[in-house]
């Protein structure tokens, strides 16, 4: 990855990805509750991370994992592993 992204928003992608590998959907909610924000702060992080292709969120729907988006997720959780 090239690209450089802030820890916030490394925090935001992982905490998505990891609803996902618990099979349950991601809402602004529960992300908000996993990372310790608002939602608001959510909405506006999850409004950035569309923009730069790595998440979708149909309009109040689940927020989804770009295939980009699962990328940089999968390698931000596996750095926080080590």
């Amino acid at each position: 990855m090239t690209e450089k992204y802030s820890r916030s928003e490394e925090d935001y992608l992982e905490a998505i990805y990891l609803m996902g590998l618990e099979n349950k959907v991601a809402r602004v909610k529960d992300v908000a509750k996993a990372v310790g924000v608002t939602m608001p702060s959510v909405v506006s992080a999850v409004r950035s991370l569309s923009e730069k292709g790595l998440v979708e969120q149909e309009q109040y729907g689940h927020i989804e994992l770009t295939s980009i988006g699962e990328k940089v997720a999968k390698d931000v959780h596996e750095r926080h592993q080590m």
